[in-house]
């Protein structure tokens, strides 16, 4: 069964989330990926969906800004149990371009 969840404000992920204190690494599966197109008028990519399933659960959005406030509310859940989030990026190097704009790509965790 697929889930499918648009990104809203008050989306509550801790219904996805699975916590351990006593592991380094968080077991949960977090993955992300874009969909983009070329506007060839005026030579721009940009892109139209993104999406991040976390445990099954598919939560996407149409702006950056959604985006940001996903990763907001996983950093939120997370931070109280010392752990370190993987999300495995799909083309990280093409996805890369279009996230610099939006996300510190100098942090460590990049």
């Amino acid at each position: 069964m697929i889930i499918l969840i648009r990104y809203t404000e008050d989306l509550n992920i801790k219904l996805f989330l699975t916590f351990d204190k006593e592991k380094r690494y968080m077991s949960d599966i977090i993955t992300f990926d874009i969909e983009s197109t070329n506007i060839h008028e005026i030579k721009q990519a940009v892109m139209y969906l993104w999406s991040c399933t976390i445990n099954g659960h598919t939560v996407y959005g149409r702006t950056w800004f959604e985006f940001v406030g996903l990763l907001r509310k996983v950093d939120k859940e997370y931070k109280d149990f010392r752990q370190n989030v993987l999300i495995w990026i799909h083309n990280f190097s093409f996805e890369q371009t279009f996230m610099s704009s939006y996300i510190d790509m100098s942090d460590k965790s990049f």
